[in-house]
């Protein structure tokens, strides 16, 4: 597993695109939230970021650096976002659902 954190590594991901480190560099003095409001006005849109961006770094998205946000984002988003028919609260109503079906008790 390669970590950010081991200088080696780092170095040579850098030596392998410099321009592209550089560029994302730039996002590290920078914030999701102030990122978010440049380009989006859709208050519930930014309301959703905030929960995001609090969900794992436990602040909202005005204080959570964009350059974690960025990758967070990607990594829980990329492909398009799939949430189970009549929300994740219907999770547990299925497999409780499913267990009774075959003969368990819940």
């Amino acid at each position: 597993l390669k970590s950010l954190e081991e200088p080696l590594y780092l170095l040579g991901e850098f030596f392998k695109n410099p321009v592209g480190c550089l560029q994302l560099a730039w996002f590290l003095p920078q914030n999701a939230g102030d990122i978010a409001r440049k380009y989006i006005a859709d208050e519930e849109l930014l309301s959703f970021i905030d929960m995001e961006c609090y969900c794992w770094s436990t602040v909202k998205a005005q204080v959570t650096p964009m350059i974690n946000a960025g990758m967070v984002f990607c990594d829980r988003h990329y492909g398009g976002i799939n949430y189970p028919k009549g929300g994740v609260g219907r999770i547990p109503l299925v497999m409780a659902e499913g267990i009774e079906e075959n003969g368990g008790r819940v």
